[in-house]
């Protein structure tokens, strides 16, 4: 299968998750929300997935992109798969994977459906990129990530229990 990002990633970080645990700030602006583009891709995205052309969606939220292709990974316990992620950005390593901007969504899709989800969203001026594919035990982004599956559920599942014991 192939793995898309719906929308675009901007330079923010204020309020996020990642500003707040790992620097231990609240600070900054939020990422703004564009109604208008916000409806447009989410029709999209319903037209697509209606016509069977998306396999599976995740919107991008509360830690971002890294964590939403991580949750895209292990969110079936009984089936859990890795992806390679190749993002050609020209932003932030840190504001990438974790910033985040709004109206973004990962797709999936048969390899065969590719070029037709592409032309969806072109029609409707929604940006659609092309971000890797889905296989392995592994979730690998570029050089930023290579992390095995066990780990990833490890710590999403269990992070919260460890922490009650303390």
């Amino acid at each position: 299968d192939i793995i898309y990002l719906i929308g675009t990633s901007k330079e923010e970080l204020g309020g996020s998750e990642y500003l707040k645990t790992i620097l231990g700030q609240t600070r900054g602006p939020v990422p703004e929300l564009d109604l208008p583009f916000e409806k447009k891709m989410q029709d999209t995205l319903l037209g697509t997935i209606q016509a069977g052309l998306v396999k599976s969606a995740h919107d991008i939220s509360d830690g971002g992109l890294a964590v939403a292709l991580a949750e895209c990974c292990i969110s079936n316990h009984e089936h859990q798969i890795g992806a390679t992620v190749k993002l050609n950005e020209s932003i932030r390593p840190d504001c990438l994977l974790f910033g985040e901007t709004q109206s973004r969504v990962i797709v999936s899709t048969d390899a065969g459906r590719g070029a037709a989800l592409e032309k969806a969203f072109a029609a409707k001026g929604v940006p659609i990129t092309k971000i890797g594919t889905v296989g392995g035990s592994r979730l690998v982004v570029e050089s930023l990530i290579d992390l095995p599956l066990a780990k990833l559920a490890d710590g999403y599942y269990n992070a919260m229990p460890r922490f009650m014991e303390k």
